[in-house]
């Protein structure tokens, strides 16, 4: 799979910051803490601790190298401790905008399979039991319609690497995008349009997005030490709002 160059319009963008905490929208095509490969060696991370000045930012929760959205980190092990506690307890709200492949799925459902590294990394595969009785579970609702695809809304109340992708692959609706789990890597205008209809104007057809079609789109916290409700939401990126702009002008239901 090729790899994605970040460009400096698509840098980290600082959605909220306090003493304690910060939340950060991240591009796709960075991993959230440093990977094994050379081109992963630079991190979310990194940049926060550059942009901040700090020998230590604490990783609270990450989301995959290919998906963009909010990543909360905190600033002190206090608030990383009242945070994790958080997490486990269910009481961080995550959700999470996803394009799926078929429009033909129930207006909002509950996945509850418990997942499991596979030996073929960097898989992850449902599990037939599970590990100290815990259950993954994740909940949508579809919130737009197109004749091939589905918008979905997506609340992660458990964590586990992969969780959203490999759950929507097993009720037979794959992000629509996902070179892992799903059927393609990129999706371009051809593939929306059909390729009857479908006129390229030059030499070859440059996709609408090229990574998993998957942004994690708001959190919801108590803000440590202040208990101080806060909601904060990335906007979409670029490739996913010309994505739903194409979908709605080319697959939509209505004539």
């Amino acid at each position: 799979m090729r790899t994605l160059l970040v460009k400096k319009s698509q840098l980290p963008e600082v959605l909220f910051e306090s003493a304690s905490s910060i939340v950060v929208c991240k591009p796709a095509g960075i991993p959230v803490i440093p990977g094994r490969s050379p081109e992963d060696a630079w991190s979310l991370r990194d940049w926060a601790e550059k942009r901040y000045q700090v020998t230590k930012v604490y990783v609270v929760h990450r989301i995959d190298k290919l998906v963009s959205g909010v990543v909360l980190f905190a600033l002190t092990p206090e608030a990383h401790r009242s945070y994790c506690i958080a997490f486990e307890q269910g009481r961080i709200d995550k959700r999470y905008l996803a394009l799926v492949d078929g429009a033909d799925c129930q207006n909002e459902g509950e996945i509850a399979i418990p997942l499991m590294e596979s030996n073929r990394s960097p898989y992850v595969v449902p599990s037939s039991g599970t590990k100290n009785g815990k259950i993954h579970r994740t909940t949508y609702r579809v919130i737009d319609r197109f004749r091939n695809f589905a918008l979905l809304d997506v609340t992660l109340w458990t964590g586990f690497r992969h969780q959203i992708r490999v759950h929507l692959k097993a009720i037979g609706h794959p992000l629509a995008v996902d070179p892992l789990y799903g059927k393609r890597s990129a999706l371009r205008l051809s593939d929306i349009k059909g390729r009857n209809r479908y006129r390229m104007k030059g030499p070859s057809e440059s996709p609408i997005i090229e990574r998993v079609s998957l942004h994690a789109v708001s959190i919801q916290f108590e803000e440590y030490p202040s208990g101080n409700l806060q909601r904060i939401e990335a906007p979409l990126p670029k490739d996913f709002a010309h994505l739903l702009k194409a979908l709605r002008k080319y697959d939509s239901w209505e004539p």
